[in-house]
């Protein structure tokens, strides 16, 4: 939107301020300026950008951008108040308001008037803002518009039949606007009517037929307010969108009506035939806002007196009454109509005439209270860095599986979903297994063995009427080829790793409760102490979908294992300072011997022992002989004070062959 200097410089003192300080002082207070044009003339134009007036429909004339820069500069404005001369006697223009989209509406006729061309000084001021020049009435109604915001509309009064209608249009209704474009409209939109048809579309473009042409002799001048949302609606669907339409959209102050229209009178230079119409069914009442002072200075951070608040606001042309620290002030109607409303918006008119760079940079006194932490996510995290450096790579499967899920569980406890979006998603899964041997078929194809793991939620039926959500870690071993037995403890292995970088101990015991989808022999339960956090097992052959391939997996609740770390004390252990002297051993122990008792009585049979770990099972009939087995561990020896010499090494060795044998029957394998 453009804005005349010289035309500004007729409303508000700007002597000895220049085009470029005026601009710059615009942006910094006020409005956007986009760039400063050379107009006819020698005047210098003002690009405001229109966004940054969106809120402010006062700035949409001159005299709303003149009163913000005396208020900038303290320099003396001007509002003269048009000296016109009304009649009392007379006939008034009969108006018939039948819509309540229509805040206020007022007309006059003038008689006898010359419509002939503009001055040449009033044709410059008009296209240098952009706005064609016509004739000398239909000039003035956008010359009012431009200097106070207040859209007009001029009719040729001997083309209006009968009395002014205001209503809602007919449905089918058209009208050849001025536009030379013929719009049809429906019963949302508010049109000005005679009693023949329809004369204009209400705030948005008036009609041709009841246009001004040379041969005009009396004209009706309409200055009128019109409800915004009605505006905008007939706008937009019609697509016609005027200098009139985008004022109206904002919420224009109704006060400015007859102003706006004296104005008019005054400057077209006729004499009004009668008295003005004037239909005001709800005027508007003065919006007080009470301010304290010290809010002031509070919010703002800028150390102002009582005084430099008070007169700042006066500049806007607020009025101030103060008592005891409160301010009463009383906003403008022009700014009541969607802008002020509470007492930070007045606030904000403080800040910005006094300039937001002048608001001190300071950081505000807050206590700092550390955020709440996610417990269960940091843990996700730790097993995150902990698999991954074991060479497991994260999955991310779906929550949903197929009815084909209760044949791999093999109970009636399916959680079925209501509205699926395919049968392959019929239910909320309840093992993390299920999607793994979904999709390990075709990844073992390209891949020899794989190293998985997933972080995920498994449903349980309840009672209520949604399933409860158990947080749970999934960690896959599989292979083509091997032995289903070696590669359970190489998971077992790698899960030690697990349990020892979060800090924990744990225990394997033969499973309580078999799962159908585990080897018989080949599952175990996983104890941190007393409390079981999961299981681990080879998948079953006839639960396999990789033919001669081998499924190793564990399933780990991680919500009890979060418990078994926040239950422990955190000590410090000093890092030993020693070698530690590796050796490995074989025993044969009775088949149905418990590895982690073996592992109990090694360690009582010799302090030094700091690892005793499994890494492979053997049997063969023929071999060993029935109801024997074979177990390979590496032993690890270190101490905190010493370097253990080979004496030490050898005589701890040889207590822990011997608690084997005495307790578990073991025989050392040579």
């Amino acid at each position: 939107m453009k804005f005349s200097h010289q035309w500004l410089s007729g409303i508000v003192d700007l002597t000895g301020i220049t085009p470029e300080e005026v601009g710059e002082k615009l942006t910094l207070h006020t409005a956007e300026l986009e760039e400063i044009i050379d107009g006819d003339g020698g005047d210098k134009l003002f690009d405001i950008d229109n966004k940054s007036l969106t809120h402010r429909p006062d700035l949409m004339g001159h005299e709303g951008i003149a009163r913000e820069l005396g208020a900038i500069f303290g320099r003396k404005k001007t509002r003269p108040q048009p000296e016109v001369s009304i009649p009392d006697a007379g006939a008034a223009i009969e108006v018939d308001i039948q819509t309540d989209t229509c805040r206020r509406f007022c007309a006059v006729r003038i008689n006898d008037v010359n419509i002939q061309p503009s001055e040449a000084k009033l044709q410059t001021r008009l296209e240098n803002i952009g706005v064609k020049f016509i004739s000398n009435f239909v000039d003035t109604t956008n010359l009012v518009m431009l200097e106070l915001g207040q859209p007009m509309h001029v009719f040729d009064a001997d083309k209006v039949n009968g009395k002014i209608i205001v209503r809602q249009a007919k449905a089918g209704e058209k009208l050849l606007a001025l536009d030379e474009e013929e719009y049809e409209l429906n019963e949302h939109d508010t049109v000005v009517a005679d009693e023949s048809g329809v004369l204009s579309i209400a705030g948005i473009m008036g009609g041709r037929a009841s246009g001004v042409s040379e041969n005009t002799k009396n004209v009706v001048f309409e200055c009128a307010n019109w409800d915004p949302v009605a505006v905008r609606k007939t706008s937009s669907r019609l697509g016609l969108r005027s200098e009139s339409s985008m004022r109206y959209e904002k919420s224009l102050d109704p006060e400015n009506c007859i102003r706006g229209l004296h104005r008019a009178i005054e400057m077209a230079g006729g004499t009004a035939s009668g008295p003005v119409t004037d239909h005001y069914p709800l005027p508007q009442t003065t919006k007080s806002i009470d301010l304290n002072f010290d809010l002031v200075r509070a919010r703002s951070g800028l150390n102002l007196s009582d005084q430099d608040i008070v007169t700042k606001l006066e500049a806007l042309d607020f009025k101030v009454e103060t008592k005891g620290g409160i301010a009463q002030v009383t906003v403008p109607t022009f700014r009541a109509t969607k802008d002020i409303a509470i007492a930070e918006d007045l606030i904000e008119e403080v800040v910005r005439l006094s300039g937001f760079d002048q608001v001190p940079s300071i950081l505000p006194a807050l206590p700092l209270t550390p955020p709440h932490k996610n417990k269960l996510r940091e843990l996700d995290w730790r097993v995150r860095d902990l698999l991954s450096a074991r060479d497991y790579l994260e999955v991310y499967n779906y929550s949903f599986v197929p009815e084909s899920d209760n044949d791999l569980l093999e109970d009636d406890q399916a959680v079925t979903v209501a509205n699926p979006l395919s049968e392959e998603q019929a239910q909320l899964r309840r093992t993390l297994l299920s999607n793994f041997l979904k999709n390990l078929k075709s990844e073992l194809r390209t891949h020899k063995s794989l190293k998985l793991f997933e972080i995920g939620k498994v449903f349980e039926k309840t009672s209520d009427v949604l399933p409860r959500e158990i947080p749970r870690l999934g960690v896959l071993n599989a292979q083509m080829g091997g032995t289903a037995q070696g590669l359970f403890y190489d998971l077992k292995n790698n899960l030690s790793r697990l349990w020892s970088g979060l800090g924990l101990e744990v225990s394997y015991q033969p499973s309580s409760e078999k799962k159908p989808y585990g080897h018989n022999t080949q599952q175990a339960d996983i104890f941190c102490g007393a409390t079981l956090v999961g299981c681990i097992f080879t998948v079953h052959p006839q639960k396999n979908p990789v033919k001669k391939g081998n499924i190793a997996f564990a399933e780990i609740d991680l919500e009890p294992v979060l418990n078994c770390i926040q239950a422990l004390d955190p000590g410090y252990c000093k890092l030993s300072a020693f070698p530690e002297i590796l050796r490995d051993i074989a025993i044969l122990v009775p088949e149905r011997t418990m590895v982690s008792d073996l592992t109990n009585t090694a360690r009582e049979a010799a302090p030094e022992l700091k690892l005793f770990e499994l890494f492979d099972e053997f049997s063969d009939k023929e071999k060993l002989g029935e109801g024997v087995k074979n177990l390979a561990f590496h032993l690890s020896f270190q101490s905190s004070e010493k370097t253990l010499d080979e004496a030490e090494i050898e005589h701890a060795f040889q207590n822990i062959i011997q608690a084997l044998s005495q307790k578990h029957n073991a025989q050392l394998r040579q």
